[in-house]
């Protein structure tokens, strides 16, 4: 597996690089292994891995997916893991993915066995991540369907440990967008300085 992970956000406040240390007898390691060998005994290293936190948003979750599977970059993986949702937000991301039978193979949902909160979701979506990018969406958001193909080009050509763009945030009377200038982050080159 890739340790050494580096990080896609649209979300500016995320510049963690990741690394993978699976937890001896923890139960979200176990069930996921089983799960991956399962699915593939081989996993290949993906271009980027998308996390996805589900808690209540059953409203949004169809939206999100489906901005997701419609990327115009190929090799993702997305992991959606569900913090104990109460709502149909599960039922309706699993009625999504079947109808992008392309992507079937690459979408892995986890379960937590108690709500645990956001920032546990995420941290548990970080153990089982295959890619050499990892971006986190809220299920509540939706992106531009070339973004994740724009922000991995960029990062490849800067040699960016982390790209960071622009971000929309729109209310039902109007939108705010937050520019970001050209932000590309080598941690190798800072150090340096």
């Amino acid at each position: 597996m890739n340790d050494n992970k580096k990080v896609l956000t649209y979300c500016p406040n995320f510049y963690k690089i990741i690394e993978f240390k699976p937890i001896e007898g923890d139960e979200i390691t176990k069930s996921i292994i089983k799960m991956y060998k399962i699915v593939d005994n081989t996993i290949k290293v993906k271009k980027v891995s998308i996390i996805i936190p589900i808690y209540g948003v059953e409203l949004f979750i169809e939206r999100c997916a489906i901005s997701l599977f419609e990327q115009t970059l190929d090799d993702i993986e997305y992991i959606f893991v569900d913090d104990c949702t109460m709502d149909k937000s599960v039922q309706i991301l699993q009625g999504i993915i079947a109808k992008y039978p392309q992507r079937k193979d690459n979408v892995f949902i986890i379960r937590h066995e108690r709500n645990k909160g956001l920032a546990s979701a995420r941290k548990t979506g970080l153990k089982f991540v295959h890619g050499e990018y990892v971006a986190h969406c809220d299920s509540d958001d939706w992106v531009d369907v070339d973004l994740y193909e724009k922000m991995y080009t960029k990062a490849i050509q800067a040699k960016a440990d982390i790209v960071v763009c622009d971000l929309k945030d729109v209310y039902q009377t109007h939108s705010v967008i937050h520019y970001n200038p050209e932000f590309c982050f080598n941690a190798k080159e800072t150090i340096k300085r």
